[in-house]
């Protein structure tokens, strides 16, 4: 039997959820993603990119880099 090995492009997701914070926002994605896949793939802090919120205020802190 032949050993197989591939890429799999998930594609892009864009996940809305609600939280008190930008950090609770991460966090609560990364368990619920890793949760749900159960071992299929990890999800890390890195592949997430581009987060923005409602709150304007914050998203001006993350550009300065506060």
């Amino acid at each position: 039997m032949n050993l197989y090995e591939c890429i799999l492009d998930l594609g892009k997701v864009n996940p809305v959820r609600e939280a008190n914070s930008r950090e609770e926002f991460i966090d609560n994605l990364l368990e619920e993603y890793n949760n749900k896949c159960d071992g299929l793939f990890d999800v890390q802090r890195e592949d997430i990119s581009k987060i923005t919120s409602d709150d304007f205020e914050e998203d001006e802190e993350e550009e300065r880099g506060s």
